[in-house]
């Protein structure tokens, strides 16, 4: 669901890590921290209100 935590060099093949960086992506965590945080904090405030949709 929130794509950009990508993994650490050690956890990919010499040519995982070649292929990734040619690819120019970066390792770390790239994931937009204040979206994710307004999310829950929405899901928050539906709960107190009781107002949470259903599942789809």
């Amino acid at each position: 669901m929130w794509n950009g935590d990508h993994p650490r060099a050690g956890h990919l093949t010499p040519g995982g890590r070649a292929m990734f960086r040619l690819m120019g992506c970066r390792y770390g965590d790239h994931r937009d921290w204040q979206a994710i945080d307004a999310w829950a904090d929405g899901i928050a405030e539906d709960l107190r209100r009781g107002t949470l949709a259903e599942p789809c």
